[in-house]
């Protein structure tokens, strides 16, 4: 078994999901994966990650990231793809889908595939029928699809020096030193909320700034959305979710339960998340803050 940690903000929810997607990578990439946060340990908090081998475990999904290509995923005998924006598009295995068929390609899920190697991406799919809420913050961009904005993350991973991807192995949110976890971004999944912007009451927007450029983290975006895979946050209404966080070190189904404040007898703290509205009502969400819900 191998070991590493890492800072973690626990006031900002996309981390904490990725923390999550860092346990299922590590699980499916090298097997036997944990992870639990501490607290009151020093000055920063911390995310521990083990896995099965020598290697540092946070490194091996990180590398896996770099090699990684977003397809998307489509159904059978349909006519969708996402060739128009340049991601490959492939057909669900043994005509399984994760969800009734879409009827426009910015629904489609995705899979990060890298030789033999892959890992499903799909939170923001429809599930609602099954009663599954799919925690997605992003909405509009004239069907700009999932898979494709994973696409872009991944290449602003791939703009980094060679000392960036190093500094990102030990601090992989920026929590140290943004710089070193950073990328200029035109868009994202939101769920960091340092990239997400919600314009001032004053009339203030960045969309309406060319000149403004907008900085990211887009390891914490593509973490979260594997960590939301197989997990949600607890929806409280549209504008409001708690998530929790764990002392132990827990496998990935006990983890995805703790996540989402399910009593499991283990020491945990929750917190609370306030969304608004970036744009129009009803249509994208933004993390506003998280508050330690106290009451818990």
């Amino acid at each position: 078994m191998s070991e590493a940690s890492i800072p973690v903000d626990l006031f900002n929810p996309g981390q904490v999901f990725a923390c999550l997607g860092l346990i299922e990578a590590a699980d499916i990439l090298l097997g036997g994966a944990a992870g639990g946060f501490q607290w009151d340990t020093g000055e920063r908090d911390l995310f521990v990650l083990s896995a099965n081998g020598t290697d540092n475990p946070v490194e091996a999904v990180l590398a896996f990231l770099a090699e990684a290509e977003a397809v998307a995923v489509v159904p059978h005998g349909g006519a969708l793809s996402t060739e128009k924006w340049g991601v490959r598009s492939i057909p669900s295995e043994r005509d399984v889908f994760p969800c009734p068929r879409p009827d426009t390609p910015s629904a489609l899920p995705c899979r990060l595939v890298a030789g033999e190697r892959s890992i499903f991406v799909s939170h923001w799919v429809d599930r609602s029928s099954a009663g599954i809420d799919n925690v997605k913050f992003w909405a509009g961009m004239a069907g700009y699809p999932g898979p494709a904005l994973v696409r872009d993350l991944l290449a602003q991973v791939r703009t980094w020096s060679a000392n960036q991807r190093a500094a990102a192995g030990a601090d992989p949110f920026g929590n140290l030193d943004p710089s070193s976890a950073s990328a200029v971004q035109s868009s994202n999944l939101r769920f960091d909320y340092r990239a997400g912007t919600i314009p001032f009451d004053a009339g203030f927007s960045t969309n309406a700034h060319s000149d403004v450029a907008m900085i990211g983290f887009p390891l914490v975006d593509l973490l979260a959305a594997i960590g939301l895979e197989h997990a949600r946050p607890h929806r409280i209404d549209k504008l409001t979710y708690r998530y929790a966080v764990w002392r132990d070190l827990l496998t990935p189904p006990l983890a995805r339960a703790a996540l989402g404040t399910a009593g499991l007898g283990f020491t945990t703290r929750t917190f609370r998340i306030d969304l608004g509205w970036p744009g129009q009502e009803n249509q994208a969400r933004a993390i506003k803050l998280a508050r330690e819900d106290t009451a818990s």
